[in-house]
Formats: structure tokens, sequence, C-alpha cells
């Protein structure tokens, strides 16, 4: 009866493949063979067709600025704006300005810096920030008749 190994766990100097077993080789690290025998398949991401629509489409893909011009380094708003003016004007033009603005503000972490949809960051944060606050407010409700084409009764 032949004993059972121990795992020693992970990659290491001895091992490189965890998944080989006792009595196989071990080989100096290949990086198209270190991967596991079966990959999961690609998850697919949220606005994945939104996404490459944009990719596709966006004026700024094809623009000839230089990339810290899409980056402005301050903070504040209207200096913020002065600074990417340039990628500001690009924007204006863009079929898909509306959805690379809505990506930006889905997708904070990539959004939350440069010019997306023509706005800066700082611009893009308050809009974030209204968007927010609107979604956490239950609507006023109506009084009856209101918004049907009837007139509520006239006091005196």
């Amino acid at each position: 009866m032949i004993a059972p190994q121990p795992h020693t766990g992970g990659l290491s100097a001895l091992n490189p493949k965890p998944w080989a077993g006792p009595g196989q080789a071990v080989s100096a690290p290949n990086r198209t063979a270190a991967r596991p025998p079966c990959s999961p398949p690609p998850v697919p991401f949220p606005d994945q067709a939104l996404w490459a629509r944009v990719i596709r489409n966006a004026r700024c893909a094809d623009s000839s600025l230089d990339p810290d011009q899409w980056f402005p380094a301050s903070a504040e708003a209207d200096k913020a704006r002065q600074e990417a003016a340039a990628a500001i004007t690009v924007c204006v033009t863009c079929f898909v300005r509306t959805q690379c603005l809505e990506l930006s503000l889905r997708s904070w972490d990539i959004g939350q810096h440069g010019v997306w949809g023509g706005m800066v960051a700082a611009d893009r944060a308050a809009l974030r920030r209204r968007k927010q606050h609107a979604s956490t407010i239950s609507p006023v409700p109506r009084p009856e008749g209101l918004g049907r084409g009837i007139r509520p009764a006239e006091t005196c």
C-alpha cells in the first residue's frame, strides 16, 4: 500500500504546479502551462454591451490629444474644467456622450478620474450625489384628481 503524500499547497520551487501529482516530473515553470487544466469561462460584466458601444463610437478614441489633457490635476471643478477644456470640446461632439457619462457614474471606481461625458470628476461627483439623494427621496403623493386633467376646487 502507498502512503498518502502530504500536500504542500501553493507554488514552490519544488512544486511549481500545485496540481501536479506525486511521481510527475517537476520542471521549470512555463507561463502557458502554469494554468489549471480547466479555466472557468469568462463572466460577462455589467453593462458589457454599453461599454462596447461607447468604446467603439467614442470621439476620444480618435482624438490626437495628449492623455494628460483628459486628466486635470486640479480637484476644484472650475480649475479642472479650464485644464481639460480641449478634452471637453471633443466630448461636446461625441455621439455616445450620454452613455459615457452614465457608465462613469455606474462604474465609479473607474469613472471618478478624468473627463467622462464632457464632465470633470468634481462635476460628476456632484451629479452622482444628487442622483443618489434623489433616489432616496420618496415621491410626494398628489392630491386626488391632480395630474388627470381635473383642476382642484377653488378655495375662497
